[in-house]
C-alpha cells in the first residue's frame, strides 16, 4: 500500500472504532456503485454477517466475498451467484431492496449488532438521496446504524452524545425534524440551541476537539469524513 492508502486505512479504522466501540457489525450491501477503495473491501470482509440486495451479490462475488443472505424482488439478481443461504424473494413493490434487507434483518434475524450500509451511493443520485432518507426511517427501529462511502460515514444519532474524532476532521449535521434544538461543543462553528430548518444548514463544519458533544431533542444524522485538514 502507498503512504496515502495506509493513512486512509488507519483513518477508516479509527473512525469505525470510535463510533462502533467494538469490531462486530452487520453489513447490508446495496446495489450501488462498488467501492474502489481496497480498504473498504477489507472492512466489508470483516463483517459478522452480510446481507446483499439482489444485484449486489454478483459484485460481492467478484470480490471473492460470499454473502450470508441475498434478498430482493428478483429484478437484478444474476445466475450462478454464490450465497450461504437460499435466495429470499420479496415481491413488495412499495419498498426498495435496501428496505427489504433491513426488514429481514430486524423481523427475521432479530440481530442487534451495529449495521453498516455499503454501496448506497453511485450510479444514480436519486437512489442515493432515497437511501440517505431511509437512514432516518431505519434509525427509529435500530439506532446503531451507519452508511459508509469511500470518503466518510453517516451516523444516525438518536440521543445527545459525545462523538470521538480527530482535530481537523470535517463534520456535517443533518436535521430531519422540525423544532429540534441542537447545541454543539467542539466544532469550529458551534451550534447554540439552533433548529437548523434547512437541510444544508449544519453542513461543512470542522472538529476543533477530539470529542464533539452534541445535545439534541430529536434524532439527527452526522457525517464524518475520513480525511481531515
Amino acid at each position: 500500500k502507498t503512504k496515502m492508502e495506509s493513512r486512509r486505512f488507519i483513518m477508516i479504522n479509527k473512525v469505525l472504532h470510535n463510533i462502533l466501540n467494538n469490531n462486530e457489525f452487520i453489513a447490508i450491501v446495496a446495489n450501488g456503485e462498488p467501492s474502489n477503495n481496497p480498504n473498504i473491501t477489507r472492512l466489508l470482509q470483516q463483517a459478522t454477517l452480510i446481507i446483499a440486495c439482489d444485484g449486489a451479490c454478483a459484485k460481492l462475488n467478484n470480490l471473492s466475498i460470499t454473502p450470508d443472505y441475498v434478498i430482493g424482488d428478483n429484478d437484478s439478481i444474476t445466475n450462478n451467484y454464490l450465497a450461504k443461504h437460499s435466495y429470499i424473494y420479496d415481491s413488495d413493490q412499495n419498498t426498495n431492496d435496501l428496505t427489504k434487507a433491513f426488514n429481514f434483518l430486524k423481523d427475521k434475524l432479530k440481530l442487534q449488532l451495529p449495521v453498516i450500509i455499503f454501496n448506497a451511493n453511485g450510479y444514480r443520485e436519486d437512489h442515493f438521496i432515497a437511501n440517505f432518507a431511509l437512514l432516518n426511517e431505519f434509525g427509529i427501529r435500530h439506532d446503531k446504524l451507519f452508511m459508509l462511502s469511500d470518503y466518510g460515514i453517516f451516523k444516525y444519532v438518536a440521543t445527545s452524545q459525545s462523538i470521538k474524532c480527530k482535530i481537523g476532521q470535517q463534520i456535517s449535521i443533518f436535521n430531519l425534524s422540525e423544532n429540534n434544538k441542537i447545541t454543539s461543543a467542539g466544532l469550529k462553528w458551534e451550534l447554540n440551541n439552533l433548529s437548523l430548518n434547512k437541510l444544508f444548514a449544519g453542513t461543512l463544519n470542522q472538529a476543533i476537539q477530539t470529542n464533539i458533544n452534541i445535545t439534541i431533542q430529536k434524532p439527527i444524522i452526522v457525517y464524518i469524513t475520513f480525511d481531515f485538514k
